[in-house]
């Protein structure tokens, strides 16, 4: 038996599989305002703290963090505080390696590395970025 045990939204066959999380449509608009060529920080702040301090109970799906608000200075640190939060509230929803790539963490974070992409993919899309290091 494992020690422990996580579900998810997958508890039984006949559960809703929610296709987004409220809370992370904030904090893609918190994100789309810290990348802006002249980041906009106070709506980007607004948006993360919307995350933040969200009570579980006023959630949809019972998430929440009900922290005190955040006030990062400078974009970089309000990219850093998306990108926890993003770890934080989408955990077990299969996007944090695209985030890792998006965010640009260190591959040393990571857990594991990606095969290289197939020559089918790569000869067929000019666009197909670098094989992944390893």
């Amino acid at each position: 038996n494992p020690r422990f045990r996580l579900n998810g939204f997958w508890n039984s066959a006949t559960t809703a599989i929610p296709l987004y999380y409220p809370g992370e449509i904030s904090l893609i608009k918190a994100e789309a305002y810290a990348r802006q060529s002249t980041p906009d920080l106070v709506n980007g702040i607004v948006e993360l703290n919307k995350v933040v301090t969200k009570k579980p109970a006023n959630d949809a799906l019972g998430i929440g963090a009900d922290l005190p608000t955040v006030a990062p200075v400078t974009a970089a640190d309000l990219l850093l505080q998306i990108y926890r939060n993003r770890c934080i509230e989408l955990y077990l929803s299969g996007m944090k390696l695209e985030d890792m790539r998006r965010f640009g963490r260190p591959t040393s974070e990571r857990k594991r590395n990606l095969f290289p992409y197939p020559f089918r993919e790569r000869d067929s899309n000019a666009n197909t970025p670098a094989d992944p290091v390893f």
